[in-house]
């Protein structure tokens, strides 16, 4: 009798642990599955945050950009005409 009683009690302690088991792991399920739309959220705010600061580097270098490029052009200019006006006409 006693070793029914035992094996009985294994039995039911064995079902227990198997269900306490799936309903663990379907916790744990949710907590991932969680854990993973907070990720995602984070990592989303994080490549906008990127996105933006990116764009405003390259405002200002367009900026910073545009202002040297009048100054190229109105250097390169006279040294374009001195260059044609240096050059000898041929009457050959």
């Amino acid at each position: 009798m006693a070793k029914i009683a035992g094996i009985v009690c294994s039995a039911t302690v064995l079902m227990l642990l198997s269900g306490c088991g799936e309903q663990l792991a379907g916790e744990v399920q949710k907590a991932a599955d969680q854990i993973a739309v907070e990720a995602a959220k984070t990592a989303s705010k994080k490549l906008d945050e990127f996105k933006n600061s990116t764009l405003e580097q390259l405002k200002l270098m367009r900026e910073e950009g545009g202002n040297n490029k009048a100054d190229d052009k109105s250097e390169t200019k006279p040294d374009e005409a001195a260059n044609t006006k240096a050059a000898p006409k041929s009457n050959w």
